[in-house]
């Protein structure tokens, strides 16, 4: 992970989605990771048209486990649980003890809960 995936993930720990923002848009060039994390900010700082723009180029597939962890959150964030439900997944083969990816899917299984009644088998 190089040191401004590090910095911006800090960021992301912190809830500091201003400061994210910001410092993703300093960086010279950025990384399919970091733009997933300038999605997560601008989702957070209600921009939701924005993110998703942000994710238009990106493919899932190309990204490294916390990538898509980072990106399950911007689903998340933006109500798309479905999708970060499926990208979660998908990804936990490749790190089932992924503490992360296993709290943003407990996330998903309680909002699925919320809105049918019940969770989904596991």
């Amino acid at each position: 992970m190089t040191g401004s995936l590090t910095l911006l993930r800090r960021l992301v720990e912190m809830q500091q989605f201003d400061a994210l923002h910001e410092a993703c848009y300093s960086l010279p060039v950025i990384s399919p990771a970091e733009q997933v994390l300038l999605a997560l900010a601008q989702a957070h700082l209600g921009q939701p048209e924005a993110a998703r723009q942000a994710l238009m180029a990106l493919d899932p597939a190309t990204l490294e486990v916390d990538a898509r962890v980072d990106l399950a959150a911007v689903h998340l964030r933006l109500g798309e649980c479905d999708a970060a439900q499926a990208l979660l997944e998908a990804t936990r083969p490749e790190a089932p003890d992924h503490a992360l990816l296993l709290a943003r899917l407990a996330a998903c299984y309680v909002q699925h809960q919320r809105g049918e009644g019940g969770y989904p088998p596991v």
